[in-house]
């Protein structure tokens, strides 16, 4: 169920833990960049922007946002398409620690396709992890590209790991 986060009335689509999930990640591994696949409201982005992310990107096919945050990106367009998709790729290229939230409507090809432009000690995570996503989906990429599950304090429908 959705929960209002303390953002004005933004919605963010994720439970109270995996809020606190995401801002684990941030203290404990990201302070540069983050990435937000899947902007919806953009309450992820804002839950980034909060924990210190000192630049946050959101991406979405469509522009639900009804009131911006000056410290956001909020970009506008299908991440599989050029030049987006090159955009992307890019902000995962970049030398500042990231993190990587997967959060759009195909996770397992933002992960195969994004996830290996990451560097070392960046975080991807990935939402609605055991029910719109399963471990075989991107095993290969994980294991392939040096990646390490990280563990998180509350179990639920978030993963997340770093690459080594």
């Amino acid at each position: 169920m959705p929960i209002r986060t303390p953002y004005g009335n933004t919605t963010a689509i994720i439970t109270a833990d995996e809020i606190v999930n995401l801002q684990f990640l941030i203290r404990e591994f990201v302070t540069a960049i983050g990435i937000d696949l899947g902007t919806a409201w953009g309450g992820s982005a804002l839950v980034m922007a909060d924990a210190g992310v000192k630049e946050t990107h959101t991406y979405d096919k469509k522009n639900f946002v009804s009131e911006k945050d000056g410290r956001i990106f909020y970009h506008i367009g299908n991440v599989f398409n050029p030049p987006m998709a090159d955009e992307v790729k890019a902000l995962c290229g970049r030398p500042e620690r990231k993190l990587l939230f997967c959060d759009n409507g195909n996770k397992k090809r933002e992960i195969n396709l994004f996830g290996p432009c990451l560097q070392a000690g960046d975080v991807l995570a990935a939402h609605d992890f055991g029910t719109e996503l399963k471990l075989k989906d991107v095993a290969g990429m994980i294991q392939e590209h040096g990646f390490e599950r990280i563990s998180l304090p509350h179990e639920n429908l978030l993963a997340a790991w770093v690459k080594r």
